[in-house]
């Protein structure tokens, strides 16, 4: 063995971060990048697996839970056997250098605290439809993967939202499907003595032929609404006992001016993301029925 080949085999076997030698260092290294490349091919080969056969959001936190075992075990074997670490002594040491690496990566640590506040607290989960607000803000949109860093989300126009999770605890974000309906409001504006009884009586007719606007339900949709209603978060908001009464459409005279009148029509729909189409054809039957009854429509 020549001379150059010991002093690198010395060079390896030398303590190189207190009692560590380098060779442990890069083995426990390579040991971590090779047990982070299988718990992602784990993950994914569940996620293939489970989606199929249970729902997404118990198939992504199950093959999570599954991935986050595996990275706090290979790391607690790597530091007692590979570096023969304790390691309680090994947090008090690298105290300060924690202290440093927190205060250089502030944001990164934000973003972590933030994921694991909101597995924690759920305000929002896999599949869940939301609007966040903020800057920017979105549209509504499909909770498509939730990680310890970002969230992404999916909206109404296909577009592919990636948001930090520092962001989405810092704004508002409404859930529609907690919720499970969402009301609207549509402006009708009429002309100066068209006659209200009439046009009350289509909006209100139109309204409860409408398959997608509520209450119209029936069977089991009936049932799981009324399921629905018996949740806490939602008897918060309606009272202690709500009833679909809540959901019949308000018509209302918002404005009288000399020359229109300004309604307000409030229904309630069970698809928030199909809102904007709903209300698009509820408009287009009521300019229909109102031009067949007479009824004039005020001027821009």
């Amino acid at each position: 063995m020549t001379g150059g080949s010991i002093s690198r085999c010395m060079a390896l076997s030398d303590p190189f971060l207190g009692d560590i030698t380098f060779l442990e260092l890069l083995i426990f290294i390579l040991f971590i990048a090779i047990v982070v490349v299988i718990a992602r091919i784990l993950y994914y080969l569940m996620r293939r697996y489970l989606d199929s056969r249970i729902s997404k959001k118990s198939s992504k936190g199950i093959s999570r839970l599954v991935q986050y075992v595996i990275f706090f075990t290979a790391f607690y074997i790597g530091f007692v056997l590979l570096l023969h670490q304790d390691l309680n002594s090994l947090f008090v040491s690298l105290g300060i250098i924690g202290l440093a690496v927190a205060l250089a990566a502030q944001q990164v640590l934000e973003n972590v605290f933030a994921g694991i506040l909101i597995s924690l607290s759920k305000p929002f989960e896999l599949e869940d439809w939301v609007d966040v607000g903020g800057v920017p803000t979105t549209k509504i949109a499909r909770v498509r993967d939730m990680s310890l860093m970002f969230t992404e989300l999916k909206d109404i126009d296909g577009r592919t939202i990636t948001l930090p999770n520092a962001f989405m605890m810092t704004n508002k974000v409404v859930n529609y499907s907690k919720a499970g309906f969402i009301a609207f409001d549509i402006p009708i504006v009429l002309r100066q003595g068209a006659d209200l009884g009439k046009a009350y009586s289509i909006v209100l007719h139109e309204a409860d032929v409408d398959e997608n606007i509520l209450p119209n339900l029936s069977g089991e949709e009936k049932r799981a609404m009324k399921g629905l209603l018996e949740r806490p978060h939602i008897k918060a908001i309606f009272g202690d006992r709500p009833d679909m009464k809540i959901f019949e459409p308000q018509l209302n005279v918002v404005k009288l001016e000399e020359s229109r009148i300004t309604l307000n029509v409030r229904v309630w729909v069970k698809d928030p993301q199909r809102m904007d189409s709903i209300r698009s054809r509820f408009l287009e039957i009521l300019n229909r029925r109102f031009k067949e009854e007479g009824i004039g429509l005020a001027d821009e």
